[in-house]
């Protein structure tokens, strides 16, 4: 069978799975926030425990990071995606069927490491699939994630209300279709075979062994290291507004109004990936990655210092249209730099914002409480500066048309 399909019928076969399970992971780990009052209720957990639910899974993400970096780039992907898949699909299975909080929270970890591996992994085989034209698909990838992360909600609200489950239902369907998912992938697998791929071909003996130290001495690499810890903590001034409202001014900013101020923050960020599938050839990477932390900072100093309602809705919604492919062109850079080691070099940077993003709640958290919540908001805000900084003055850009990214632009 598989000697009747052309290379690129198969790299678009793959690349639908590659959609499919990012899809998948993004709406599975993003169902937790709308189900976590009747998990909580269920387990019977006071709001201290039920903090437990959000960090076993960053632990499992941050241990399997290790592991990624280390030893993800030495086996094949394509059939590593599909022992994840059922891994994955287990894991969802047992927290929807967990009797014990502790059976929910080991499974959680484990959903937590094996989720992210998939998202990991679909992006460094995409980028391996599509080699000088990664920009443009790993857009694609990231575009569904944002997706999955939207419809999360509602596919919440039609597993309660519609369908007259409870919450265990939403893990247990979710992860019936990973096994689904990963039945047909592995069918597939053997039937048609895995493509050639576009991107650079290493030799047997050179898989896997890019070290940390050798990733550390790479200025570049370095430097999209540092972005990943001083974006963690400027993520801490979107994902606490809503709260910063309620605390500062509940009088003006009502919760419809909160909520509308992070809708518009959100849809800007999905247009954004929506554009950046067809613009991707156009854009210099880390030219729009400067340009972008720059536009977003000065946003949010001016949101906090002027504090209208109105100039938070337009200029939350136009850091979403800016910023929402940022993460996507990191991504892009990192496996440009590294386009051999692509799992392991995204897991880098992924390990030191994970670590910096656990570490920047609770000292954010504290300083507002102790000092003032405002305070805790500006912090954030020199963090966005400084990452200008590093992708300005740290990030070396060889030449234009030298790198994969650029000649990617120049098709």
């Amino acid at each position: 069978m598989n000697e009747s399909i052309t290379n690129q019928a198969k790299i678009r076969i793959f690349m639908i799975y590659c959609c499919v399970m990012m899809f998948a992971f993004s709406l599975s780990s993003s169902m937790y926030s709308s189900l976590a009052p009747f998990i909580i209720t269920h387990y019977g957990a006071t709001l201290t425990e039920s903090s437990l639910f959000t960090i076993s899974s960053s632990i499992g993400n941050l241990l399997i990071n290790l592991l990624i970096i280390r030893m993800a780039d030495k086996y094949n992907k394509a059939r590593l995606l599909a022992v994840l898949c059922f891994i994955v699909s287990a894991a969802l299975i047992v927290i929807g069927r967990a009797p014990t909080m502790a059976v929910y929270l080991i499974a959680n970890c484990v959903n937590g490491m094996v989720g992210y591996w998939i998202d990991n992994l679909t992006t460094a085989y995409v980028s391996d699939l599509y080699g000088e034209q990664r920009g443009r698909y790993i857009g694609i990838l990231y575009t569904l994630f944002a997706v999955g992360s939207a419809v999360a909600p509602t596919f919440n609200t039609i597993v309660l209300e519609v369908l007259g489950l409870d919450w265990s239902g939403s893990y247990k369907i979710s992860g019936f279709f990973f096994l689904m998912t990963a039945i047909s992938y592995f069918i597939i697998l053997i039937l048609v075979k895995q493509p050639a791929e576009e991107g650079y071909q290493k030799e047997e003996e050179e898989v896997g062994k890019l070290s940390i130290s050798e990733m550390l001495r790479s200025r570049n690499m370095l430097a999209l290291i540092l972005s990943g810890i001083t974006m963690a903590f400027y993520g801490y001034f979107s994902g606490m507004l809503p709260t910063y409202f309620s605390f500062t001014n509940p009088d003006v900013y009502t919760t419809a109004l909160r909520n509308f101020i992070l809708t518009c923050y959100t849809v800007g960020q999905m247009v954004s990936r929506f554009l950046y599938i067809p613009l991707a050839p156009r854009l210099n990477p880390i030219r729009y990655l400067r340009f972008q932390s720059l536009f977003c900072t000065i946003c949010s100093l001016v949101c906090l210092l002027v504090d209208k309602p109105v100039l938070w809705m337009i200029l939350m919604f136009a850091s979403g249209v800016i910023s929402g492919s940022a993460y996507t062109m990191t991504i892009v850079l990192t496996c440009d730099e590294y386009p051999d080691h692509s799992s392991s070099a995204n897991a880098a940077t992924g390990f030191a914002s994970g670590i910096a993003y656990l570490v920047a709640t609770p000292i954010m958290n504290m300083i507002a409480d102790n000092i003032s919540f405002f305070v805790a908001m500006i912090i954030p805000v020199f963090f966005g500066f400084a990452t200008y900084f590093i992708y300005q003055f740290m990030y070396h850009e060889k030449s234009p048309g030298l790198t994969l990214a650029a000649k990617a632009a120049k098709g």
